[in-house]
């Protein structure tokens, strides 16, 4: 009897060892399960930094995970809107992927893709026993898991990625969370090179005014409002109007009000005070005045000029075209020459004896 008990309680302690040691194992299993996913995420960030570009970033992320972590498959969808894919990029699916990306460009999407895309949850979970149907990649995820995770940032929906993981592996939420972060991290890389890229539309576009404003044979100006109008920018071309070159205005040199001629300073002064009491955006039409010239010459100008106002509604800057209209004038002068000696002619004739 004695020995009966020993021995059970010998098979208790040893049970008691094995499932410890189980249990330690698959602790130690489990950490470095939760590793490889911190490992890609890590070269992910890496990634991130590295690439600019924005289907290199995609691909090259599937590779990471499915090297990293040894999931079975990962592909990255960009969207061009809320529901139509601009590109898909994977891993892991072999000669299929091509086939795979044509069709979910095509807008032929499986059922786990739209509810994905229809439902705010970040990240969905596809189980071993979901209903394909007819979907044209299901022998692929055949007694396998997947997720689909959104990669939104900023309320921006960029695109999904996709997870297949291996036939005997089931994802618990610590593996979720990792999931979510690496969405997160390809979101903001997204949304970045997506602000990169509006910058430099922005400064193409400018460029492209600029450039326009400096072969046309009117000159841009930014006047600063303050005594003499100093000017905070001025286009290239100045140099064929004024004779100053844009430097000598923007450094200071010379001021605006150096350049109008003195007959006709008060005046123009009295129209920008008047229309400086409208609001931001009225344009000050001032009547054509003339212009100093650095070598002494005078021209004519026209201008249209708008106001700009900071958020206490005073105003900062004036921004307006000049463009010389001397040419305009003189010929405005001789028809009124004209004009004039046609009427002493029919006057002269109306005095003459019948």
């Amino acid at each position: 009897m004695t020995n009966q008990m020993s021995t059970n309680r010998r098979c208790s302690v040893n049970r008691e060892l094995l499932l410890n040691i189980a249990d330690r194992k698959q602790a130690e299993e489990r950490i470095i399960h939760l590793n490889t996913i911190l490992r890609a995420i890590r070269n992910i960030n890496q990634l991130i930094i590295k690439k600019k570009d924005r289907d290199s970033l995609l691909r090259k992320a599937c590779d990471i995970m499915i090297e990293a972590r040894g999931y079975d498959a990962a592909w990255l969808g960009f969207f061009k809107d809320d529901e139509t894919f601009a590109t898909v990029k994977g891993s892991g699916f072999g000669e299929g992927m091509s086939r795979f990306s044509e069709h979910v460009m095509g807008g032929d999407h499986p059922s786990c893709i739209r509810s994905t895309i229809a439902q705010k949850e970040k990240l969905f979970i596809v189980g071993k026993s979901r209903e394909c149907g007819d979907c044209f990649f299901k022998d692929a995820c055949t007694d396998r898991e997947a997720a689909i995770i959104r990669v939104e940032h900023v309320g921006r929906l960029f695109g999904l990625l996709a997870i297949l993981f291996a036939p005997d592996v089931t994802v618990d939420e610590e593996e979720k969370d990792l999931l979510r972060e690496v969405a997160d991290d390809i979101a903001l890389a997204l949304y970045n090179m997506e602000m990169e890229e509006k910058r430099k539309l922005a400064e193409n576009a400018l460029k492209e005014a600029y450039d326009i404003v400096n072969r046309s044979p009117s000159v841009a100006f930014l006047w600063k409002n303050a005594e003499g109008w100093p000017v905070e920018f001025v286009s290239d071309n100045v140099k064929e109007l004024f004779g100053y070159t844009a430097e000598e205005f923007t450094s200071g040199k010379v001021s605006y009000v150096e350049t109008v001629h003195p007959d006709d300073l008060e005046r123009v002064a009295e129209e920008v005070s008047t229309y400086s009491k409208e609001k931001e955006g009225k344009k000050v039409i001032r009547e054509p005045y003339r212009i100093i010239t650095k070598n002494g010459g005078m021209i004519w100008v026209d201008d249209r000029t708008n106001i700009r106002r900071n958020e206490k509604g005073n105003i900062t800057h004036y921004e307006g075209i000049v463009i010389d209209i001397t040419e305009l004038k003189r010929a405005q002068e001789k028809l009124r020459e004209h004009s004039k000696n046609l009427e002493g002619m029919v006057e002269e004739r109306t005095r003459l004896p019948v």
